[in-house]
């Protein structure tokens, strides 16, 4: 690794701002805790008997796995490059999303619920709201959102603050893999 990798240095007058012990613990425990209820569920039969397709757990898990390796891995050291940072955020947004999606988890969680809860959650997914903010209609909205975060987060000042600062790395993490996953959704 290069020196200025080994002393975490930003140029900036800043550490970067990695993941710490508890944060680091948290976000495995999390992907593991999701992956586990995700297989669990998806190893159960339905109620018709019909077993849940393989692709569509494998899609799921390695969608886990691949942003557990972006953000958690020891590759994270090297988020001083500013192009390895993009790439980072592209798989992020771009790569990762259409993974859990293509798993189709909501429609492993209406399968395992009781017939209640799937009409409450049919009813969350088909309110007036998540339409505005979900599928092909947002998606010229979040994709001019998304160059944006990107120009915000890359040519300003907030690059530097973000690797400064876990919680807003984190959460530039988060509203990216989250502005993902709603232009995926159907």
């Amino acid at each position: 690794a290069s020196e200025a990798a080994k002393r975490h240095d930003v140029g900036m007058g800043g550490p970067i701002a990695h993941a710490s012990l508890g944060s680091s613990i948290i976000g495995l425990l999390l992907v593991v805790t999701l992956g586990g209820a995700y297989s669990m569920a998806a190893s159960r039969p339905s109620p018709r008997g019909n077993r849940w397709p393989l692709a569509r757990t494998i899609s799921f898990l390695s969608g886990l796995a691949l942003f557990s390796l972006i953000v958690q891995s020891p590759l994270a050291v090297y988020d001083e490059l500013a192009w390895m940072h993009s790439a980072q955020h592209l798989l992020v947004m771009m790569v990762v999303p259409p993974l859990l999606v293509l798993g189709a988890p909501l429609t492993l969680l209406l399968r395992t619920v009781s017939p209640r809860a799937r009409r409450e959650i049919v009813g969350i997914l088909h309110d007036p709201a998540m339409k505005k903010v979900s599928g092909p209609v947002a998606g010229i909205g979040l994709t001019l959102e998304y160059h944006g975060t990107m120009f915000l987060v890359m040519l300003t000042g907030l690059y530097g603050y973000t690797l400064e600062h876990e919680w807003a790395h984190i959460a530039t993490h988060a509203y990216l893999l989250t502005c993902g996953l709603l232009f995926w959704m159907p």
